[in-house]
């Protein structure tokens, strides 16, 4: 978020901003809200804290989708206009680029890859969430407290998304430096 306004690209840093923060609040209320359907529907308990370990998991992956799916038009949007545009272009080249994307294909200009998207996002979430969730049970349990204090939630958050990023995304094979690769 911060390079992007470093760039001078004031529209892309904005364009960021928004879609981190809707992001974040449409998957922590869809996992709240998962968490409670669950609760009652599935795993058929009356409080949410009695929630089964795969309930939460599945709830933070439906969290991930939700927001993926909210945010996903909005992330094409910005990422053609950092890749196309450059930066120190304004909102003009924005709104330009919006109307170049709707007119080339309409409102699936901006969803193409969602497929593929949501099924890379869900693990992450799931992981990331259930993992959270759990460093958190276990702290305030350990601790004799009702919520974590601040530094406790940010180290919780740090790593439970990075177990997430971890655990999901592939890690690229070895490389041998200088040597030639033969065919």
């Amino acid at each position: 978020m911060q390079f992007a306004f470093e760039l001078g690209s004031p529209a892309a840093f904005l364009i960021e901003c928004v879609t981190d923060l809707q992001e974040s609040a449409i998957k922590f209320v869809s996992y709240e809200q998962s968490k409670r359907f669950l609760a009652k529907y599935w795993d058929c308990v009356s409080d949410v804290s009695e929630l089964s370990s795969s309930s939460r998991f599945f709830a933070g992956g439906v969290g991930g989708i939700t927001s993926q799916f909210a945010i996903y038009g909005l992330e094409t949007l910005k990422t053609r206009v950092q890749s196309e545009i450059g930066p120190a272009q304004g909102m003009k080249a924005v709104k330009a680029m919006a109307k170049t994307m709707w007119q080339s294909g309409g409102i699936r200009a901006y969803y193409r890859g969602l497929t593929l998207g949501l099924v890379g996002v869900f693990p992450y979430s799931a992981i990331d969430m259930g993992t959270y969730e759990t460093l958190r049970r276990y702290y305030c349990k350990s601790m004799k407290v009702d919520e974590p204090g601040v530094m406790a939630t940010l180290s919780f958050g740090a790593l439970s998304g990075s177990i997430g990023a971890a655990s999901v995304y592939r890690m690229s094979p070895p490389f041998s430096f200088g040597n030639k690769v033969e065919s």
